[in-house]
């Protein structure tokens, strides 16, 4: 973006990248396929806690923190 800086949409892209790297990880994405499901997100709660520039190195996290019946919850940070 004009300042440099990784934007809100692209985090929330690099985000996707990582729920479905790990879907394929934990072979959730072969039953996804065979079940013509979609890996999509119903809701989000974003904290924009630190500003990253462009060439900065970063870590990203994802796990699952609980299922239920219908969902799994993902916690995802960078």
């Amino acid at each position: 973006d004009l300042f440099l800086e990784l934007n809100n949409g692209r985090i929330l892209t690099l985000y996707d990248i990582g729920r479905t790297a790990l879907s394929v990880k934990c072979g959730l994405m072969s039953t996804l396929k065979k079940k013509r499901w979609g890996l999509v997100v119903a809701g989000s709660s974003v904290r924009y806690r630190k500003r990253i520039h462009m060439f900065d190195k970063i870590t990203m996290k994802t796990q699952c923190v609980a299922t239920d019946d219908k969902w799994f919850y993902l916690e995802q940070s960078m």
